[in-house]
């Protein structure tokens, strides 16, 4: 409603000040007419007792017009009349106005006088009235005629006032009237429409607005209700690509995952070969029965320890290479760390690589276990791969260079990259590595794994000198 409001108090602005312009534009039109009115009065009367003056004088004296005069004066009404020789009425005239008077010309003088004898004069305490002089000709005389100007401005109030409130209505019955069509028209349908786009931005796209008006109001809800149409469709378009890009992303994860699983076989048949060879070896002799109860004994523990270890080899392996739902949780990084080495060392081992961990064991991040691990296992076997036989693979797991963040630091000594390779490094299926060694979609899927945890990954490297990976995790939600 606060449009509906400011209409009209704009109207009512404008009204006042149109309604204001015109009652002063008549107030002013008022008083000139009135003195128009007054003054030819005035001047009608002066010239009709002065006419009949110059007749009475000449045909009974002048005594008998002087009487004439003053019978004329006799009810001391506000309309006064006296005759007064011209030297006393010159008193209180200007000097252009005695001229007027000596040359025969009839003056008016409104302002506030006072009667003094005979005649009148100037005074601001006295009324205001409104003085007209006629000279009498021959005569040396002056017909004085004044009226009281009060009655005339009480009446001039009172209309100015009528006025007022006439234009007052006017204003409230306008306000009135706009305020009804603006919250009819603009306020109610405003309020829906703001509605409206409030459940659009909360994701309601199911109810529609409808609004009976034929003008603009009314269009834009219809092109809204069109609108969350199309959001409408391009939402559910926007899942279907969404589901059908997850389930890629998974299946090209999972494949990854299963081709490292088929790198590490080698390695993992070599580091299950010896214990293997211990558990078969150990099992013979005491089957044999070469050896003594304390000897049974302590190879059936050497058995028990090395089929331990097989089975958490092999557990791990199953953990890596097992399709899981990803299931974000607050978890220490350095244990994820060490279990990815752990997986990797019979790699490592076989390539003549070492692999070193440092970093603090508190420091925690909001990940999925399996796929950070995942991520990291691309990593270490690119790193690993990378150096040449004797070269030391470090991780660092450290506190974020900004708040709400931790890091995870690979780096090897390796070949390197030139600023071309690095740049494609994260594509997807592109490898500089032979034929039938890698995929070219463990970059591409660590970094989508990443990108999906909300953190980010860099990469600096320099021909010649190794290459440096740095994995940002968040350890809050954003």
């Amino acid at each position: 409603m606060k449009l509906a409001r400011r209409l009209v108090l704009w109207l009512i602005v404008g009204v006042s000040l149109v309604l204001g312009v015109f009652a002063w534009i008549r107030y002013q039109r008022e008083v000139a007419l009135f003195q128009v009115d007054v003054r030819r009065d005035h001047r009608a009367v002066t010239l009709t007792i002065g006419r009949a003056y110059e007749s009475v004088r000449k045909s009974a004296g002048e005594k008998a017009a002087r009487n004439l005069v003053a019978d004329l004066d006799r009810d001391r009404s506000d309309l006064r009349l006296s005759l007064q020789p011209v030297e006393s009425a010159e008193v209180i005239l200007s000097s252009s106005e005695r001229a007027d008077i000596r040359a025969g010309k009839t003056i008016h003088i409104a302002a506030a006088m006072l009667e003094q004898g005979n005649g009148w004069r100037l005074d601001p305490s006295g009324d205001e009235r409104l003085l007209t002089m006629a000279p009498i000709a021959a005569t040396g005389m002056v017909l004085e005629l004044s009226e009281s100007l009060v009655p005339a401005r009480q009446y001039l109030k009172t209309t100015m006032l009528n006025v007022l409130l006439a234009y007052l209505l006017v204003a409230a019955v306008c306000a009135a009237i706009v305020y009804a069509l603006g919250v009819s028209l603009v306020g109610r349908p405003m309020a829906q429409l703001v509605a409206k786009a409030r459940r659009i931005g909360a994701g309601d796209l199911d109810e529609p607005l409808t609004l009976a008006q034929s003008d603009e109001v009314g269009e834009l809800a219809r092109e809204m209700n069109a609108m969350c149409e199309q959001l409408a469709l391009a939402r559910s378009n926007l899942e279907a690509e969404s589901a059908a890009r997850v389930a890629t992303a998974e299946q090209l994860r999972h494949a990854d995952r299963l081709t490292t699983v088929g790198r590490l076989a080698a390695g993992l048949a070599h580091e299950l070969g010896t214990p293997l060879n211990v558990v078969s070896g150990r099992a013979k002799l005491i089957s044999r029965g070469r050896a003594t109860p304390e000897q049974a004994t302590q190879y059936a523990d050497i058995i028990a320890e090395q089929a331990d270890r097989m089975a958490r080899i092999i557990r791990q392996l199953l953990d890596y290479a097992r399709r899981k739902e990803a299931k974000r949780a607050s978890e220490l990084l350095m244990p994820l760390v060490q279990r990815s080495v752990e997986l990797l060392t019979p790699l490592a081992k076989k390539r003549g690589v070492a692999v070193a961990v440092t970093g603090t064991e508190t420091i925690r991040a909001l990940v999925d276990a399996a796929q950070l691990q995942q991520a990291l296992t691309n990593l270490l076997v690119n790193a690993i791969h990378a150096s040449p036989e004797g070269g030391k693979v470090t991780i660092a797991v450290t506190e974020g260079d900004t708040d709400g963040h931790a890091t995870i630091r690979i780096q090897d000594r390796g070949t390197g990259m030139n600023k071309a390779t690095a740049a494609q490094a994260f594509e997807p299926f592109f490898t500089t590595k032979s034929a039938g060694e890698g995929t070219g979609l463990g970059l591409s899927i660590t970094r989508e794994i990443i990108d999906e945890h909300g953190g980010r990954i860099a990469l600096q490297s320099e021909l010649g000198h190794g290459s440096t990976f740095t994995v940002y995790l968040p350890t809050r939600e954003p």
